[in-house]
């Protein structure tokens, strides 16, 4: 078949009604296999003719591909006609209850297909499957395209060690059947050279190899190996542009301190490889590189955090004393991109780290800082910091910005997307540029704009590494049926049928939208994948994870979930053990059976270490709110989405999540290299839940908009509604007058409008105050930069407002800042340094005297314990005074306080003394003012009259504050304890008894925390004979345990070798085939020579691994290590 005849047969293919109706009806049926649906409810017409149809349409589509791949076609037609081929194979032959004796072999076809159109995820997937192959060919396609190197290499040395051996295991008849399985082997081995070397001659002799071995098997008409070769062809040639050294290597130019190699090959020899990237990746890596910057929008699991980690490559491999700067919304994201860049990074003697907190900048952040190549932080940590130390930005050439659609009218969008137009300012100032990652972005052009300066500067993809398949849950009359949507609709009439409970006189069940959601989950997280059931009401997560324990009792599967000795389990049980409570015990009692509840007011140290668990193992069953949506690498394959509307408490009304919220998480369902799909099912009871469900399916996520363009435009139609024009309004704001608007209340909130104003502008006052700091005040430049925000740009598409509407309003509110609010020039880098709100900042200014003098009582006393609660008691008093909300008292739902003065004492004297919150479990919502108030609020504060001391060079009084801040937030009285908690002992009340032994007797304040976990874990043994309490025992045991997981590799030494056998090759592979004999064989195994030499010689460390090879020194052998 030439190739326009190949074009033709594919156009008429896709035209061909019967042709895609099979295909359709494939799909169809596959969904029912998915769910383990009987054989004997499927239609009729899932059935008739298909598995012959599908198979015959699938080889005639790779035939199609692999012509027009072998008639030097480039075309998109090739790697379409590849998946849908193996797209048929897989929907006939992956579902165990519809496999032949054959299937295993249709499967490889499948995967080698998959991994030939660029699927590698899929190709991984699909052949996980088969757990063996009886033949060398076989077993050394599957493992190479499972990327199980080492098994490569074991057939390899099997066939080509000794070649003539190889051959002569063949009958006599089938001998020289050994020849082409022989040139096929050849072909990896320089296959893998490339891959591990970057040797490009490899490469092109291993597509050589093929190309002959293709016309070889076309004469002997071997089509099953024919096959198989065909496709690998395709696959070699691919690397040509997919592989590392293709794409990394060759992309970033100027390495001068030849960084690219060794994180290459970090890749390479990671626990789970990395030998090539997606195309979305390859596409978005000239516009990552490039000095502008780019905004990155790719579905959930499809390589961002990746393509971020090479930015960050190209600006150290450049220049060794710059920083990069990584900005995570979320401490739970922040950790996990702590851990993937840490693993890529340090290796590289590159140093990462985490700036944990909130409001303060203490002197374990400039240790961090001062140490860090690569600084991850929340915004307002970023904020916090870089008000107060200019020069810090000076160092920075990258900021990453992660879930970069989080825009939005909320309070913390708007300061956090006023804060970005600061960052903007300041690497326009160093060269540096921004990139931004986002999984659900429709208007990526827009944002480049904004960012970037061109609307170009965008790489945008919405091709999922593991397809969707989307559907509904019916719940009806005590049963419920599956609909999956699609071109042709799939049903699951009853996937759970009525059954009466086996008590006398039982009800007939399911007998309500938890249990039959429950039930559902249940059945569908069978097959060992973990499925998320999502709620938007907080307050339904326990019940729905109740209805799935009951659920378990009544399907008979009451068996504790197999953790296989997870580290985090046993963390979990620690912290549970730690912060006791009812709530906690009940968490527990959920995770021993597999199922673990996440929702926004669990203990931070709860979140943390049941997000790690998530992450690191297969929870049967997670039932999370959308606390858990955003940017957290969840690993589900199955959604549910139980419930989509929720009680605003601050509107007092029933709202539905935005269509953004809801693709975020349907986005969760089905990641790389673990699904081929993921399924996504909306929970329906009524006409209405289907027709909403209906409403979300069919309209894509929103524009991600400006959250300063609505607040400005809300403020506009509030004053039109109280009859003033926006001139007017302008002349208020210049004036700082709200006054007029007391005697007006939103009718949402009950809020006086005059005080919603100012706490509208006090989200923007900070940074509005401070771009003109650091624009010195120079008018022109401060409006060039105002008609580049965000808020500027996007007012050209929205109703109602205009672009000069936002230049005015911006501008009136800066001239009411410098003449009105503030007209001190002197006292403003102070103001806005502090890190505060600006009316806080303000108020902090007033009160820094009383500050200071309860600070100088402090200094006085004797400084235990007792004397820094008084402290803070007093401190508190204060702080209860300032004007902007987050500093307001936590009160109840009639807007008394939520907590007594005693209970106050109470909570302060356990939080800041490192005492066990069981004492607190009398008091309802006691952790939330840990986790709130102290650990953000007043940590916040103190941390503001830390750096204001600093200002004025008052060392003596900023380290008592910084102290506060630091004790406010990990809940711990001291530096030390601390540093013990942040070193990796995650445990308050640990961490004090550690304090206490004689192995920290002389410890100072001033020690690293790098330097404080080494010795923690170097006297584990004395620690644990020093301390009392089993807790603490049993935290030292598990923090020792995780470290040595994570314990580098040790490089054994290789003596040098002096050969009497000349070689042609410069390098030597070391290679065993019995275990008994070591042999150095050149990479394409054509040259060789045994060793003699014992079992306790070191070469047996090192043979039969890909990351180390002897390379010839004149008449000597040298051993080169690749990391």
């Amino acid at each position: 078949m030439n190739k326009d005849r190949a074009i033709e047969n594919f156009n008429r293919l896709e035209r061909d009604g019967d042709a895609q109706n099979l295909f359709a009806r494939a799909n169809a049926r596959y969904i029912l296999f998915g769910v383990n649906e009987s054989r004997e409810n499927f239609p009729r017409t899932l059935e008739t003719n298909l598995d012959l149809g599908s198979d015959s349409l699938a080889f005639y589509y790779l035939n199609i591909g692999c012509t027009l791949y072998e008639n030097n076609m480039q075309s998109e037609i090739i790697g379409r006609c590849l998946e849908k081929g193996a797209e048929f194979l897989e929907y006939n032959h992956s579902p165990e209850a519809n496999r032949s004796s054959l299937s295993p072999y249709y499967i490889l076809t499948c995967g080698l297909a998959y991994y030939a159109s660029s699927q590698y995820s899929k190709a991984y997937i699909i052949l996980r499957g088969i757990e063996k192959y009886d033949t060398d060919v076989a077993v050394l396609v599957s493992a190479f395209l499972r990327k199980r190197f080492d098994e490569v290499g074991i057939v390899l040395n099997r066939i080509l060690i000794n070649s003539g051996t190889y051959a002569e295991s063949f009958e006599e008849e089938e001998r020289e059947n050994s020849i082409p399985i022989i040139l096929f082997a050849r072909s990896v081995a320089m296959l893998m050279d490339y891959l591990f070397s970057g040797q490009a001659d490899s490469l092109e002799k291993a597509i050589d190899i093929l190309k002959d071995l293709l016309e070889l098997l076309s004469i002997e008409r071997e089509p099953s190996f024919w096959w198989v070769v065909r496709l690998f062809r395709i696959i070699a040639t691919g690397f040509e542009t997919s592989s590392l050294w293709a794409t990394i290597n060759e992309q970033i130019t100027d390495d001068i301190f030849s960084t690219k190699k060794s994180y290459v090959h970090n890749l390479l020899f990671a626990a789970k490889p990395i030998i090539e990237l997606f195309n979305a990746q390859i596409s978005a890596l000239p516009k990552i590189l490039s000095p502008e910057g780019a905004v990155v929008s790719l579905p959930t699991s499809s390589g961002k955090t990746q393509i971020a980690a090479i930015a960050a490559l190209e600006i150290l491999s450049q220049d060794a004393a710059a920083k990069v700067l990584y900005l995570a919304p979320y401490r739970s994201l922040a950790y996990e991109v702590e851990v993937s860049f840490k693993s890529l990074f340090e290796p590289l003697n590159f140093s990462v780290s985490q700036l944990y907190g909130t409001g303060q900048f203490s002197k374990i952040d400039q240790l961090v800082l001062d140490e860090a190549s690569i600084l991850i932080a929340t915004p307002e940590k970023a904020k916090v910091i870089l008000r107060g130390n200019a020069h810090i930005f000076d160092a920075v050439k990258l900021v990453i910005i992660d879930e970069g659609h989080l825009l939005g009218k909320q309070r913390r969008n708007v300061i956090n997307e006023f804060f970005i137009e600061e960052i903007r300012l300041l690497l326009s100032r160093n060269s540096g540029k921004l990139v931004l990652l986002s999984a659900v972005l429709p208007n990526a052009g827009t944002i480049a704009k904004w960012l970037c300066g061109d609307e170009k500067a965008c790489a945008e993809g919405k091709e999922r590494l593991a397809r969707q398949r989307l559907g509904l849950m019916i719940y009806r009359n005590h049963s419920v049926s599956l609909e999956w949507l699609g071109e042709e609709k799939s049903f699951n009439p009853g996937f759970i049928r009525p059954f009466t409970s086996k008590r006398k006189g039982g009800l007939t069940l399911p007998n309500d939208k938890a249990l039959a959601v429950a039930l559902t989950a249940l059945k569908l997280s069978d097959n060992k994948q973990s499925l998320l059931l999502f709620t938007a009401r907080a307050v339904s997560v326990y019940t729905y994870a109740k209805a799935l324990l009951k659920g378990l009792k009544l399907i008979d599967d009451e068996e504790l979930f197999d953790w296989q000795d997870c580290p985090e389990w046993l963390e979990l049980q620690l912290v549970c053990k730690e912060y006791e409570s009812a709530e906690n015990n009940q968490i527990l009692e959920f995770a021993k059976h597999g199922i673990l509840c996440h929702k926004g007011d669990l203990n931070k140290e709860l979140r943390l270490v049941l997000e790690k668990l998530m992450r690191n193992a297969k929870p049967r069953i997670i039932v999370a709110t959308t606390t858990l949506g955003q940017g957290v690498n969840l690993g589900v394959s199955t959604a549910i989405m139980a419930d989509i509307e929720y009680y605003d408490a601050v509107r007092k009304k029933q709202t539905k999540l935005t269509n953004s919220e809801v693709w975020n998480v349907i986005g969760r369902a089905g990641r790389a290299f673990q699904d081929v799909e993921g399924k996504i099912l909306f929970a329906v009871g009524s006409v209405d839940d289907r027709k909403q469900a209906e409403v979300y399916l069919k309209n894509e996520p929103h524009d991600a908009l400006s959250g300063v363009l609505i607040q400005i435009k809300r403020v506009k139609d509030l004053a039109k509604q109280a009859d003033v024009d926006f001139e007017t309004l302008l002349g208020l704001i210049a004036e700082n007058k709200f006054s007029g608007f007391r005697k007006r209340k939103l009718v949402t909130t009950g809020v006086r409008l005059d005080q919603e104003f100012l706490e509208i502008m006090d989200w923007l006052d900070d940074t509005l105050l401070s771009l003109d700091i650091r624009l010195e005040g120079d008018q022109e430049d401060f409006d060039d930069h105002l008609r580049n925000t965000l808020a500027y740009i996007q007012a050209d598409d929205l109703k109602g407002i205009s672009q000069d509407n936002v230049f005015d309003f911006l501008k009136a509110r800066l001239k009411s800042l410098k003449e009105i609010v503030v007209p001190e020039e002197g006292r403003r880098l102070g103001l806005v340094s502090s890190g505060l709100p600006l009316a806080a900042a303000i108020k902090l200014d007033e009160v820094f005297e009383d500050a200071l003098e309860l600070c100088d009582l402090y200094l006085l006393s004797d400084m235990e314990i007792d004397d820094k609660l008084d402290l803070l008691k007093e401190l508190e008093q204060i702080i209860v005074g300032f004007p902007s909300s987050p500093f307001q008292p936590i009160l109840k739902s009639n807007g008394t306080p939520k907590f007594t003065a005693a209970e106050y004492d109470l909570i302060r004297s356990v939080w800041i003394g490192g005492k066990s919150l069981s004492l607190l479990k009398d008091i309802d919502d006691a952790v939330k003012a840990c986790n709130n108030y102290y650990a953000y609020t007043i940590t916040w504060v103190m941390g503001a009259f830390a750096n204001k001391c600093k200002s004025g060079d008052d060392e003596v009084r900023a380290s008592v504050f910084e102290e506060l801040a630091i004790s406010a937030e990990m809940g711990l009285p001291d530096l030390v304890s601390a540093k013990i908690y942040l070193s990796g002992l995650r445990s308050r009340s640990a961490a004090m008894e550690i304090k206490s032994t004689d192995v920290l007797s002389e410890t100072s304040d001033d020690i690293k925390i790098h330097e404080l976990r080494e010795l923690l874990l170097q006297n584990t043994e004395n620690l644990i004979d020093e301390t009392k309490k089993p807790l603490t025992h049993a935290w030292l045991s598990n923090f020792a345990n995780e470290a040595q997981n994570y314990k580098p590799r040790r490089r054994e030494k290789i003596n040098n070798l002096r050969l009497r056998k000349e070689f042609e090759t410069d390098v030597l592979l070391v290679r065993s085939v019995d275990d008994q004999t070591l042999y150095l064989v050149s990479p394409d195994y054509s040259e060789r020579v045994s060793l003699l030499t014992s079992k306790d010689s070191t070469l047996w460390s090192v043979t039969n691994r890909f990351d180390g090879y002897f390379s010839k020194r004149k008449d000597i052998w040298v051993y080169r290590h690749k990391r």
